[in-house]
């Protein structure tokens, strides 16, 4: 039997939030290298999830509302961007990580005691549905349902077990069927170019999986795959991304039948 995964210290999570905004300011210089034509302060804010990491963010970590008016950001940000204006025309991202990095490390550092004593997501915003959540049919396909993903186990992974995720949907689909009369399912992820999650959906899914997304933002839905299930930093996507510029796994959008989800989840029981 294989070991219990140990929760995280708080010394691996202080790690994975100075990685992370490390990781974010390499990724924001070298995204803007390659479009000079953009705005720093719009790819500050919407390309890398550097604001959710310091103690401006008063919410989750995967909190929506960001107050980027709030002259503790707004210090940041303009010190940021002072930083950048030296070193955007250096060699490497590495004088603007490293600088970039002290500036905010403060207010990360203020956030830490928080960040680590939260809930995972899935807890935090009371998913229905073990590690899966859903938004109600929009006007435009009345009987699909949008898919919500985070791990409730942590710090064991939601792939341990292959009964866990196809209990999750089933309960999803039970529960949108009575609310909603929904008959399908779609959502938006990194984990639609991942094999393991992949397993788990009919051969419609794949047909309908749409193009790698490339137009990176701030959610999770991008950066999500830089978290190990235990809530630590994941070196190894990082060092891909470092390595190649690009990410491990990009999103997709896919969605399938619940008829069809329902036939191929038989197989996990």
């Amino acid at each position: 039997m294989a070991a219990t995964p140990r929760r995280r210290t708080r010394e691996e999570h202080a790690r994975y939030l100075h990685e992370s905004v490390k990781l974010h300011l390499w990724f924001l210089w070298t995204w803007l290298r390659q479009r000079p034509e953009e705005s720093f302060v719009a790819a500050l804010r919407g390309r890398v999830d550097v604001y959710r990491k310091t103690d401006v963010n008063e919410g989750f970590a995967n909190h929506k509302q960001r107050r980027f008016d709030d002259p503790r950001w707004a210090r940041l940000e303009q010190g940021l961007a002072e930083v950048y204006a030296r070193t955007r025309d250096d060699a490497s991202a590495e004088r603007f990580e490293a600088e970039g990095f002290e500036l905010a490390r403060p207010r990360v550092d203020a956030r830490l005691s928080r960040d680590f004593e939260e809930p995972p997501e899935a807890l935090a915003f009371a998913y229905r549905c073990g590690s899966l959540d859903y938004d109600p049919p929009a006007a435009a396909h009345p009987r699909r349902v949008f898919v919500h993903i985070a791990n409730a186990l942590q710090p064991a992974s939601f792939f341990d077990d292959p009964r866990y995720l196809a209990d999750c949907f089933a309960a999803l689909m039970a529960q949108c069927r009575r609310q909603f009369g929904a008959e399908e399912m779609e959502t938006e992820t990194w984990l639609n170019s991942h094999p393991r999650w992949l397993a788990f959906f009919p051969q419609t899914w794949a047909r309908n999986m749409g193009p790698e997304l490339r137009d990176v933002n701030a959610g999770f839905g991008y950066w999500g795959q830089f978290m190990t299930a235990r809530g630590t930093f994941h070196d190894k996507n990082a060092a891909h991304l470092r390595a190649t510029g690009q990410m491990p796994f990009w999103p997709r959008h896919s969605w399938c039948s619940f008829r069809d989800m329902e036939a191929h989840l038989r197989r996990f029981y």
